[in-house]
């Protein structure tokens, strides 16, 4: 006999975890990681560090969770006309998929520094 889960019974995935997480944070700890975030990410691109893609990427990440916090705050609050609520919306998903590509260059990136130059 196969048992199904319920949704409640599970553990909430990364996407639930980050919603929530940004959901409960304050206004201005959003607007601080879009600004510092893009100020950081600016920086890097700039002054090209070692290991300055790293930065970037982590940057981009932040800056990414603020954007979407911001958004669906706006967009929970149902206080901005129906014409604004497609623009918030497509904001919030290329939020979603700056954060995406961001996290996987994120690895990446933290994975070759950890392998270093292969010469074969």
């Amino acid at each position: 006999m196969v048992e199904s889960l319920s949704r409640s019974n599970t553990e909430p995935t990364l996407a639930e975890m980050l919603a929530r997480r940004a959901r409960h944070s304050s206004d201005g700890r959003l607007v601080a990681d879009v600004i510092f975030g893009l100020a950081f990410a600016t920086a890097a691109i700039l002054l090209r560090p070692a290991g300055w893609f790293v930065v970037v990427s982590g940057a981009c990440c932040f800056a990414a969770f603020g954007a979407w916090g911001i958004a669906d705050r706006i967009l929970g609050e149902q206080t901005q006309p129906e014409r604004w609520t497609w623009t918030l919306r497509a904001g919030r998903a290329t939020a979603v998929v700056i954060g995406a590509v961001a996290a996987l260059a994120l690895i990446f990136s933290l994975w070759g520094l950890a392998l270093g130059t292969w010469i074969s």
